[in-house]
């Protein structure tokens, strides 16, 4: 399997704490050792990690270095990739198509947003299955999802359809079927407030026969904010 961790967004909500928001530290740990540390039970030794952000980030912030020594700390060999972009991206879908010479591939993808402290198990993976992490949700700040008979049936982002939201991880059934999805996306200008967001484009894998699985979430804390990330570090959490 493929992580594709996407870091070129610009925090605005979090400015108040530090300029990049994985590298703003709770209780001496910064938020993407955090993610990491809540994700790695998931993380098998022959996947590959890919680390998406922009030049400005990487250079001021040494980014490639401190994000292999946070690697290190937990424990992990993985293989690790990094793909810089001269500036954010209009939105994630756009950021992850950068990582495009990587991803096509048959091997399974996992996007996942590194602003959050989950806890899942992944799911075993099935031919021509996807699968996308849910929680509830009564606000409209979530990408929303439609069930029936176990499956999605339709994702649609910022419209509260169901309650039943997604929680910031998407699995596809290969590199190559997230590209063309991707591309799909961008071809018919399938935005949201200017963004690609990826949610929508996983409408096109159920256009093309894809099966879309809900991954029930144990646990999960967002950390967007700093309403957020002040609720969770008065937790006793340890960053192991």
């Amino acid at each position: 399997m493929i992580w594709v961790i996407p870091m070129s967004g610009k925090g605005t909500r979090t400015r108040s704490l530090g300029e990049f928001k994985p590298f703003i530290e709770i209780k001496g740990f910064p938020i993407i050792s955090w993610f990491i540390s809540s994700v790695k039970h998931n993380i098998k030794s022959e996947d590959e990690l890919i680390f998406l952000t922009t030049d400005y980030y990487f250079n001021k912030y040494n980014f490639e270095n401190r994000i292999k020594e946070i690697i290190a700390y937990h424990n992990l060999s993985n293989k690790l990739y990094f793909i810089r972009n001269s500036d954010s991206p209009a939105g994630v879908s756009s950021t992850v198509y950068t990582a495009k010479s990587l991803l096509l591939t048959p091997k399974s993808v996992i996007v996942i947003y590194p602003d959050q402290y989950i806890d899942f198990q992944m799911p075993a993976l099935e031919t021509n299955s996807a699968y996308l992490g849910i929680n509830i949700q009564l606000s409209d700040r979530y990408g929303f999802v439609e069930i029936k008979d176990g499956l999605i049936t339709r994702f649609i982002e910022k419209k509260n359809i169901s309650n039943i939201a997604s929680t910031g991880f998407y699995i596809a059934p290969s590199g190559k079927d997230l590209i063309r999805a991707l591309e799909q996306q961008f071809a018919e200008h399938n935005v949201h407030n200017g963004e690609y967001y990826l949610g929508p484009a996983f409408n096109y894998l159920l256009q093309k026969g894809i099966k879309l699985y809900p991954v029930k979430v144990f646990a999960k804390y967002d950390l967007g904010n700093p309403d957020l990330i002040s609720y969770f570090s008065s937790k006793n959490f340890l960053c192991l």
